[in-house]
């Protein structure tokens, strides 16, 4: 790669910036805490090839999880920081790309757009396997597209692609498209044959860690069927409103529809435009084009972080569109005009995508009265924190026990009389129906603490006691004081 221009370094340094932003608007998002569990396990030495752990991903991110935290500690920003570097070096790579296949008016329009579109903004400071997804793809589109020593740019261009399915199951739609363009761009030496070859290389190792586990956890591409439900096609009633769901989700890229569909516009009247030099290629939209029928077809789940893996493409095709927009001046102009609205959403209450995930804010403060409060050996259940109990209570002598219904809960508490036992609320769940079964069936459960975050609702953890065991003017110990409420039924 040449040497960047300073333009070029600024624009990268304030992309950089822009990621860090939202590090701290929100608190982890489930899979954040899954993904940073299972890290956890590989960093400590306790479960290095994750043997006991049922995975339903592939291992390059977890490694690289695992890495962040040897380096840096534990904590939600070692885990959401490689998804800013991930995020920041694909703006770089953007560029490195959109050069050697289009030329650089159409980089520097391109890496203009990466570094500021509100989407892969979002995507980059989070614990999500998305951000290294969309970083590999772009490094085998600019490797596939380099013209100097074509046996290795294929080479590495198979290596990249590999990556990204070590990655995220997803990578498989890409890495056909990698090869045929691979072929197409490269008519000396053997590319397919090179590119396989790099492909083969993490692509076989990932399969190797995950032989084995066999013995003791399915494989993680059957485990990720099983735990996505299966994939089929839709039925003809769901034709519409999927595609809606999914153009929606794709116009998140830009800020919204209308930013969008302006530089949708701008592509399609450039590519018109007989006085302005047509795209080397079609691939962008081939692919594009091939993604959306996928998704929209297949009963996939029409989620913000699919959307990520497409955004080099729709970079690629917005900056053509943009870089036959008159002079300098103009370009300048429009890019500026088009990516404000995307940039106003970039608040905490902005674009429902990425890190602005807030459903869980709060939980960091439950988790740490947990780790000062819960005792060695104490049981603390719950029905939709146990992934954030395993990430923040990793080390501690405590279990969490996860129950489907107040049934099971009972069940599983007259069978451990040893140990306190805790129980955990999540803002949006009804903790009345599970108190009542409690009270109805002998046991007393007292409020311990509780830790509002308006307007998400109020993180709530009680004490469990087996009422015939205790005096009823013997409370419960919690935040504060002590409680003596608790009654027998």
């Amino acid at each position: 790669m040449r040497q960047l221009k300073p333009t070029i370094c600024l624009i990268i340094l304030a992309a950089f910036a822009l990621r860090l932003l939202p590090v701290r608007w929100h608190s982890f998002h489930p899979d954040e805490a899954l993904y940073s569990w299972w890290a956890l396990q590989i960093a400590s030495g306790d479960d290095p090839f994750l043997l006991s752990a049922w995975v339903d991903k592939p291992p390059v991110f977890l490694y690289i999880l695992a890495l962040a935290f040897r380096l840096f500690g534990i904590s939600e920003f070692s885990a959401r920081f490689p998804g800013i570097f991930a995020g920041t070096l694909s703006v770089v790579l953007i560029w490195a790309w959109l050069r050697s296949a289009y030329g650089e008016k159409i980089a520097l329009v391109g890496v203009s757009l990466l570094s500021f579109l509100p989407l892969p903004v979002l995507f980059s400071p989070t614990a999500l396997t998305d951000p290294w997804l969309c970083l590999f793809i772009v490094a085998s589109l600019w490797m596939a597209c380099s013209e100097c020593r074509p046996s290795l740019k294929a080479f590495l261009a198979g290596f990249s692609a590999g990556l990204a399915v070590g990655t995220k199951q997803q990578g498989l739609l890409f890495a056909p498209f990698s090869l045929l363009l691979t072929s197409q761009r490269k008519k000396v030496g053997l590319p397919r044959f090179f590119w396989f070859l790099g492909f083969l290389v993490p692509f076989a190792v990932v399969e190797w860690w995950d032989v084995l586990r066999w013995a003791g956890r399915p494989s993680f591409w059957e485990r990720s069927l099983v735990t996505y439900g299966g994939l089929g096609l839709i039925h003809w009633p769901e034709l519409s409103p999927r595609l809606l769901k999914w153009l929606e989700l794709l116009s998140w890229t830009a800020g919204g529809p209308i930013p969008a569909s302006i530089l949708t516009v701008f592509f399609l009247l450039t590519l018109r435009r007989k006085s302005y030099p047509a795209p080397p290629d079609q691939a962008p939209l081939w692919f594009l084009a091939f993604w959306f029928t996928v998704h929209w077809l297949l009963n996939i789940q029409p989620w913000d972080r699919y959307i990520l893996m497409v955004v080099p493409f729709l970079v690629a095709i917005w900056a053509y569109g943009l870089a036959g927009v008159g002079s300098q001046r103009w370009k300048l102009v429009a890019t500026v005009a088009i990516l404000a609205p995307g940039l106003l959403a970039l608040r905490p209450d902005g674009l429902p995508a990425g890190s602005n995930y807030g459903l869980y804010d709060g939980v960091e403060e439950l988790m740490h009265y947990l780790q000062v409060e819960a005792k060695p050996g104490a049981i603390i259940y719950h029905s939709h924190l146990g992934w954030h109990l395993n990430f923040y209570l990793f080390s501690l002598p405590v279990e969490a026990r996860w129950y489907p219904s107040p049934a099971e809960l009972l069940k599983d508490l007259r069978l451990r009389s040893a140990g306190d036992k805790l129980i955990a609320f999540a803002p949006f769940e009804d903790d009345e129906p599970v108190l009542q079964a409690l009270r109805l069936n002998g046991y007393c459960a007292e409020k311990l603490a509780e830790f509002p975050h308006p307007p998400r609702g109020t993180f709530r953890v009680y004490g469990i006691e087996n009422c015939s065991l205790i005096s009823p003017c013997v409370g419960l110990k919690r935040a504060g004081g002590v409680s003596q409420s608790c009654k027998s039924p």
